[in-house]
């Protein structure tokens, strides 16, 4: 079955213009104003706003859970930003690996249940 939706959504991305595609699938706002937030309550906003002066910087994201979905560290990581993706779900890090290769990612618990 996601094999049957993996094509069908590559056939209806041959339809539309490149263009297009590359600025939806960067996550980029199309008409070039605005913002997009890729965490569950806009914590990344939060987190822009209080660092917006500074291009660079590290951060440290416990229970990272997923690179992108959900993710407070991905927009920082858009910008430049590179840091320590932490979650101990067995197989968290692969998509890790594959979309934030600049971190450092570690499937690891950091604490003793």
């Amino acid at each position: 079955m996601a094999g049957i939706i993996r094509n069908l959504k590559n056939e209806i991305l041959s339809l539309v213009p490149k263009a297009f595609v590359d600025k939806t699938l960067r996550k980029t706002n199309f008409m070039g104003f605005g913002s997009i937030s890729f965490s569950q309550e806009g914590e990344d906003m939060l987190l822009s706003k209080l660092f917006e002066l500074n291009e660079k910087g590290f951060f440290v994201d416990i229970g990272a859970h997923h690179p992108i979905r959900f993710s407070n560290t991905y927009k920082l990581y858009l910008k430049g930003w590179r840091g320590i993706n932490i979650d101990a779900m067995p197989n968290s890090m692969d998509l890790f690996k594959k979309y934030r290769s600049e971190d450092i990612n570690l499937e690891i618990p950091i604490a003793k249940v």
